[in-house]
């Protein structure tokens, strides 16, 4: 995509289920972190996690945790 990823704000990530994408079974969830969208597999890990922080990962576990 080539454009950087701004710093993301604190807020709670918002858990919205999701149909699988075409091709992928795994992937089941979504999440729409401070504006972000990111695509989660069935384990709760981002498909791109190079991508995020490592506090930005536990806040994703901990809203798939409660999801």
């Amino acid at each position: 995509m080539g454009a950087a990823l701004p710093l993301l704000r604190e807020a709670e990530p918002q858990v919205m289920h999701s149909q699988p994408e075409a091709g992928n079974e795994a992937i089941s969830k979504s999440l729409f972190y401070s504006g972000f969208h990111v695509i989660v597999d069935t384990n709760g890990f981002p498909a791109h996690p190079t991508r995020y922080s490592e506090h930005f990962l536990m806040q994703v576990k901990c809203a798939l945790a409660y999801s």
